[in-house]
């Protein structure tokens, strides 16, 4: 890997690690100093050595690691990591509900006929679909994509026009 590529990689990941210490949990230091053994590498060869060490090291986070396959994601490295951090957020947050089964009851086309086997696919969904959301905001430039303390502010979207231009009047 050339040394371009690999400063910018472990800038990712560095910038990841700020805002998801809690995510990656004891992986964190470990992956913080091989980012740092990967930047004192000379060759491409060992780079990619190292590369592929903290890549096995994030794949034992599964969904939440922030190496993804496919192609790379137009936001900065901070916007990925706070929309990786609060999606990872929500998804503890809806995971610990405990009344999933009353929530079943009353919201039942959303929650029961299938849709989520339990508590935790309802979760996966939810910070799914907040992550989407929270991209679709920066695309759209109403948010930033970073956080200010310990929240964010996304201005909703325009609501869409049902005006057709009195074309369908009665």
């Amino acid at each position: 890997m050339e040394q371009d590529k690999a400063t910018q990689k472990v800038a990712d990941i560095q910038a990841w690690l700020e805002h998801n210490g809690e995510t990656a949990g004891a992986l964190a230091p470990l992956v913080s100093q091989t980012c740092a053994l990967m930047e004192m590498q000379t060759t491409d060869e060992d780079r990619d050595k190292v590369w592929a060490s903290i890549r096995a090291l994030l794949s034992t986070l599964g969904d939440k690691s922030p190496i993804k396959r496919g192609k790379g994601s137009s936001l900065t490295a901070e916007q990925n990591a706070v929309v990786s951090a609060v999606s990872n957020r929500l998804h503890t947050a809806f995971a610990s509900i405990t009344d999933f089964e009353l929530i079943q009851q009353v919201f039942p086309r959303s929650t029961k006929d299938g849709q989520y086997a339990d508590v935790e696919e309802y979760a996966d969904h939810m910070a799914t679909k907040a992550e989407s959301n929270m991209k679709r905001a920066i695309r759209e430039n109403r948010w930033d994509g970073l956080m200010d303390g310990d929240s964010i502010v996304i201005t909703p979207a325009e609501p869409k026009s049902t005006d057709d231009g009195g074309e369908n009047q009665g």
